[in-house]
């Protein structure tokens, strides 16, 4: 005999980050408008609560900004969700002229204040001396 699972969650919206990692001569504030207008017209992002895009540190002469934004908590919409934001931050950057001088812009996707692993992460961990 089988009993039917079913999984719940705490809740049906999950808090997603997307930090960015930037030098400090940038238009912080010009980057934090265009990811916080991305976020905003995203699809599958939740209007409330508003997604904001906010100045948490800064590490190694870099001014890290926490884009956080909140999706359904389910898999699948939460991927697309975060997918989405993404490509629209890029595409809002461009559109703005926003120039990241860096050789290499570094986003950390995190649900939660924890670090998501995937295959980039696990590229840069073995690329690392």
């Amino acid at each position: 005999m089988t009993d039917v699972i079913e999984v719940e969650t705490h809740g049906t919206i999950l808090r997603q980050s997307l930090v960015l990692h930037l030098d400090p001569t940038t238009d912080l504030d010009a980057v934090r408008a265009a990811a916080t207008d991305a976020m905003r017209d995203a699809d599958g992002v939740c209007s409330e609560p508003a997604p904001d895009a906010v100045l948490v540190d800064i590490v190694d002469g870099e001014v890290e900004i926490d884009c956080r934004f909140w999706t359904s908590s389910q898999r699948a919409a939460a991927t697309a969700g975060r997918d989405a934001v993404l490509a629209r931050l890029l595409r809002e950057l461009a559109h703005r002229r926003i120039d990241l001088p860096v050789e290499e812009v570094r986003v950390d996707l995190r649900h939660d204040g924890a670090l998501a692993d995937g295959v980039a992460s696990e590229r840069d961990r073995e690329a690392q001396p």
